[in-house]
């Protein structure tokens, strides 16, 4: 089975559940052997490369393992979204003239946020945005 995009995963895990042997070929590999390859004839093309070994399997890791690496994925996407978000917060400010990043040394933290919500409540007075209770 060709691992290309992500189509091949639930197939993948059917078939090793249930105890058939599945291997992993790199696309990439398929394309630098020479020979007529398509789409729609992958799998005639790769059988008979696996068999007479002109290909290797891939590893994938345990089902575990592979759901861990997910989550982390996911998390550090989701950290590198939220920093990309940061300069348009302070974009945002400029049209109220306020330059909160010259004041808070993070927006993030525990300060900026506090601000940031009694700005949004209303309050404009410095005094009491920068007042920590």
């Amino acid at each position: 089975m060709a691992a290309t995009g992500m189509y091949w995963i639930p197939l993948y895990e059917v078939l090793d559940a249930r105890g058939f042997p599945v291997n992993l070929v790199n696309s990439r590999a398929t394309r630098q052997v020479s020979g007529r390859k398509s789409d729609g004839l992958d799998g005639l093309w790769i059988w008979p490369l696996m068999t007479y070994s002109r290909l290797k399997g891939v590893f994938r890791s345990a089902n575990e393992i592979s759901s861990l690496r997910s989550v982390v994925r996911q998390r550090a996407a989701q950290v590198q979204e939220q920093s990309r978000c940061v300069p348009h917060r302070q974009k945002a400010l400029i049209p109220i003239n306020t330059q909160l990043d010259n004041v808070v040394s993070d927006l993030t933290g525990k300060t900026g946020p506090a601000i940031l919500h009694r700005i949004v409540a209303g309050e404009r007075d410095p005094g009491k945005l920068s007042d920590p209770t």
